[in-house]
């Protein structure tokens, strides 16, 4: 019974930040990496 409450309010919170953060995160690891990670490479090599 106490999950169904705490679900309905909080889970559309959760999903938000969770869908924020995993685009955020996913973007800006797909994105900033690959040339961080080639220019690193050709640095460091």
């Amino acid at each position: 019974m106490a999950f169904a409450t705490t679900g309905d309010p909080g889970r559309p919170a959760y999903g938000d930040a969770r869908t924020v953060r995993s685009f955020g995160t996913t973007a800006e690891t797909v994105d900033d990496p690959r040339g961080d990670l080639r220019e690193l490479s050709a640095g460091l090599r």
